[in-house]
């Protein structure tokens, strides 16, 4: 277990580190994902205080800065039981300006391009659709569908990935045939109540 303070110490070492590498990557991950996910009760679950704490963190600029920092919002968004509305919104906000103008390489080995749709970005958007912390776990909610029709806007006739075409035909389908729970996810409260 980490405490706030050594939370916020290792943030600060992650804004120092020009380039990290994937040793340092999977540390700061880990250890924040494992903080922001487990260090209240309920486990697995995350409260609007510790939402409100990791978006400040995050988003100390008005973007994210690292590829760790957007492999941690999914990290915590994938293994989350559950996550505070503001989180879910701010999550899919950050994918959709990762995927459209950001840079570099990605934590897989692919790239992110602000000119096109790549392979990466595609994964890393699905990844963010169907968490099981995000608006419809494992289904596409209408915020989903909307950020995809607006990066498809953004990027019509360039030169994306083939898997582009699958994920905006699948996932939008999805949508539109209904395929989400009303009860999918517990609340943070309900939860701490049945563990109760």
């Amino acid at each position: 277990m980490i405490h706030r303070g050594e939370a916020e110490a290792i943030f600060a070492i992650n804004h120092a580190i020009s380039a990290p590498g994937n040793d340092w990557v999977d540390f700061f991950v880990e250890a924040l994902g494992e903080f922001v996910l487990n260090g209240t009760e309920p486990r697995g679950y995350v409260d609007d205080e510790e939402a409100e704490w990791l978006i400040g963190a995050l988003d100390q600029d008005g973007k994210l800065e690292t590829m760790a920092e957007l492999e941690l919002l999914a990290y915590v968004m994938e293994r989350a039981g559950n996550v505070p509305d503001s989180l879910k919104h701010y999550a899919l906000r950050q994918i959709e300006a990762a995927v459209l103008s950001g840079t570099g390489p990605t934590r897989c080995g692919g790239e992110l391009s602000d000119t096109h749709i790549t392979q990466s970005e595609c994964k890393l958007m699905r990844r963010f659709i169907f968490a099981s912390g995000g608006h419809g776990p494992a289904a596409v909610s209408r915020f989903d569908a909307e950020m995809l029709f607006r990066v498809k806007d953004a990027t019509l006739g360039a030169d994306n990935a083939p898997d582009w075409r699958d994920l905006f035909v699948d996932s939008v389908a999805n949508y539109l045939k209904g395929f989400t729970l009303a009860k999918a996810q517990l609340s943070h409260g309900r939860r701490k109540e049945l563990e109760a």
